[in-house]
């Protein structure tokens, strides 16, 4: 199976928030993350939309993962 482990520590491949593409989609993540309790209220479709992590991360992680990246 294939992984993309992020900075966030989900995998992109299965991660429903970064799969969704629609605003229903969205609002079913958003209803679900709040009945398993990842969040207080159910959010709006643009606080749990997640477009993947930005270039800056990427390079961070790769930095991270091969020991170049001191972490405090």
């Amino acid at each position: 199976m294939e992984e993309r482990i992020t900075l966030c520590g989900d995998n992109c491949i299965e991660c429903p928030r970064y799969n969704a593409h629609t605003e229903t989609e969205l609002r079913k993540v958003a209803e679900l993350w709040y009945r398993v309790g990842w969040r207080e209220t159910v959010v709006s479709v643009q606080e749990i939309v997640c477009v993947g992590c930005s270039s800056h991360y990427n390079a961070l992680w790769e930095d991270i993962t091969q020991g170049k990246a001191h972490l405090r």
